[in-house]
């Protein structure tokens, strides 16, 4: 009884005793030893310089800054786990190394930072080769179901083309698609996409454009499917889709996707001449194969276009290209298809559906009206719109076209696929620099100019916008030899024209803005003395014909504005019209010609005609040759020049 009396009272001792130990001592060296696997990880790190590592610089999305050190383009400070990150590259890793051992955090809302960045997780894993029994790897539940819904196998860029009624896509606009593994070829609406755009507080395009070029607004990362974009490009707004297929493993997509997953967690400046849309997939697509330098390569401006020729220029990288053109192209192509006769029943159709409009349907064999309903459908479904908040008759006329379609079978084998040999890239480069010599009634004088984008309506026409001009920046410089000095002849600072051809169904009204310096040459004032501020808005009717070749005519009505010391009371403010042509001769040989006449009532009170006759030849793609004669009330000029593109 006594031994037992003692051995319990032993016992006892040994368990409280025990308790102590591991109460006092345990955690301590836990702690010690979870501290001396982070120092030993980090010293590993220091020895290999990580932070100097170009992945690491790809991860923060670094740039070397004015003075020799690193600043990253991301701007919101969720982004960094060090407070001297976004400038500290060695900082910042050594920060998140340590991060990687914080446990769980008590909400379940708050992602624990391997899950926050997945993406520097994996990279550090591999390179500094993490024990799991010193560092636990964490489980990402929210993760792991994001990457389960997008389950990627590949990977294409999509360029949309412009679309001059939005300030946001006048250049074009760039995103990706992921495409899904279990979706086949017919299914690729399902997918979804990666879009980078600014998140805008306006709709007002003068402020866009402002607060777009000065960094205004944040730019964001987003999903979404694909068939939303089809609907809001190719329909709503009538633009082609052009769709690259990128080279890419399944290691160098899941490093895309993972570092994909870290962007929800910050935000970019969103700055429209260089870190836009266009700019910021280039790093995703440099973090899935670091081989690739994509964004040193790009003008200080990056315009979408031209951030598809960098990918194309990659050896083995782009495997193929597909063309997706707008509902409106898809039914002018159909409509051309068409003998008179049959457009005309092709639109009663369309427009009323009635029992007149199906008897004539009815004289046409099956492959015929298969083809005129076809094109019903789609000018229908053009003129109404794509939103299902339409009235009763509207959808019943819409429930009579398929119906009676739905009755003759297939779509007939000659109607084929649409294909587009003029695609973006068949177009001259975006800038554009020149020399030129012209003489006026009492002098000489030597050009040069600076265009660093677009494209304008002299310029050849491949791969643009057929009849447009959009031109950023144009700085044109003369030197007069007779007063030996030189001046600024024009900065345009904005100048977009948008001739849309009037038709039977496509009814849109061509427009012109115009904003910068220029002289008032009708004044008969000394060159550098005529500088002045204008902007110039216009609206009218554009005609394409086929007299030649191909003519587009067109006939605007505008108003004009100047502020200046060369105007009487500093401005001068009145309208007139404008009347143009553009005329194919051939295929590098076309000629512009444009007459206006504008009368001020207010401010400098005077009328100035001018005519204007300009010939452009493109002996390349990326060389061209024009005379240009010009006519101001009784200024008169003409100028030689040559432009090359770059």
């Amino acid at each position: 009884m006594l031994n037992l009396y003692h051995f319990k009272i032993w016992f006892s001792f040994g368990i409280i005793t025990l308790s102590f130990i591991l109460y006092f001592n345990f955690p301590v060296f836990g702690q010690d030893t979870t501290d001396e696997y982070l120092n030993e990880l980090i010293e590993k790190a220091r020895g290999g310089e990580l932070w100097n590592h170009r992945y690491w610089h790809l991860l923060l999305h670094y740039k070397k800054d004015w003075w020799g050190g690193y600043k990253s383009q991301a701007d919101g400070l969720n982004f960094f786990l060090s407070v001297t990150g976004r400038k500290n590259p060695q900082a910042e890793l050594e920060a998140t190394i340590t991060a990687f051992f914080e446990p769980l955090p008590k909400n379940p809302e708050d992602q624990h930072p391997q899950c926050r960045f997945p993406a520097r997780y994996t990279w550090l894993k591999e390179q500094l080769n993490f024990d799991p029994e010193n560092l636990q790897e964490q489980p990402c539940p929210r993760l792991e179901t994001w990457r389960s819904r997008l389950d990627p196998q590949s990977i294409t860029i999509i360029f949309a083309d412009a679309y001059l009624d939005n300030p946001a896509s006048m250049y074009g606009h760039t995103f990706l698609r992921l495409n899904h593994k279990s979706h086949g070829p017919e299914e690729r609406l399902l997918d979804y996409t990666i879009n980078f755009s600014a998140d805008t507080t306006t709709r007002n395009g003068v402020m866009f454009t402002i607060k777009g070029l000065f960094g205004g607004y944040p730019g964001r990362f987003s999903t979404t499917p694909y068939y939303i974009k089809v609907q809001s490009y190719t329909n709503l707004e009538s633009r082609d889709l052009w769709e690259y297929h990128l080279n890419l493993t399944s290691d160098q997509i899941n490093r895309l996707v993972l570092h994909l997953w870290e962007m929800g967690t910050t935000y970019f400046n969103y700055f429209f001449l260089d870190e836009n849309c266009s700019y910021q997939l280039l790093p995703l697509i440099e973090i899935a194969n670091p081989k690739l330098y994509l964004t040193d390569s790009l003008h200080p401006w990056v315009i979408p276009v031209d951030t598809i020729r960098v990918l194309i220029q990659q050896p083995g990288l782009v495997t193929s290209v597909e063309y997706r053109p707008s509902h409106m192209n898809q039914m002018l192509n159909k409509r051309s298809l068409l003998s008179p006769n049959e457009i005309e029943v092709t639109q009663a159709l369309s427009e009323r559906m009635d029992e007149e409009a199906q008897q004539e349907l009815a004289r046409f064999p099956d492959l015929r009206k298969a083809l005129i309903l076809d094109t019903a459908y789609d000018y229908y479904r053009y003129r109404e719109g794509f939103t299902r908040n339409q009235g009763k008759e509207s959808k019943k006329r819409e429930r009579k076209i398929l119906l009676a379609r739905n009755q003759l079978g297939p779509q007939p084998s000659y109607i084929k696929k649409i294909s587009k040999t003029e695609s973006p890239l068949s177009g001259h480069q975006t800038g554009r620099t020149g020399f030129g010599f012209g003489l006026t009634r009492n002098s000489t004088f030597e050009e040069v100019s600076f265009r660093p984008a677009l494209h304008d309506l002299a310029g050849n026409q491949t791969g643009f916008i057929p009849n447009s001009q959009l031109e950023m920046f144009h700085l044109v410089l003369r030197f007069d030899n007779k007063d030996r000095t030189p001046f600024v002849e024009k900065l345009n600072l904005l100048e977009i024209i948008s001739l849309s051809p009037w038709d039977r169904w496509i009814k849109k009204f061509s427009w012109k803005v115009t904003t910068g310096l220029d002289l008032a040459k009708e004044l008969d004032c000394i060159p550098r003395k005529c500088l002045y501020y204008g902007l110039n808005v216009g609206k009218g009717l554009s005609l394409k014909t086929e007299f030649f070749r191909q003519e587009i005519l067109f006939l605007m009505a505008e108003a004009d504005m100047g502020v200046g010391r060369v105007f009487r009371d500093y401005y001068r403010l009145g309208g007139g019209g404008r009347v143009g042509l553009l005329l194919d001769i051939t295929s590098f040989w076309r000629i512009q010609i444009e007459g206006a006449l504008t009368h001020f009532p207010l401010g400098d009170i005077h009328t100035n005609l001018d005519i204007t006759a300009t010939q452009a030849f493109s002996f390349s793609n990326d060389l061209e040759f024009r005379f240009t004669i010009q006519k101001e009330t009784a200024y008169k000029e003409a100028l030689f020049s040559f432009n090359k593109y770059f």
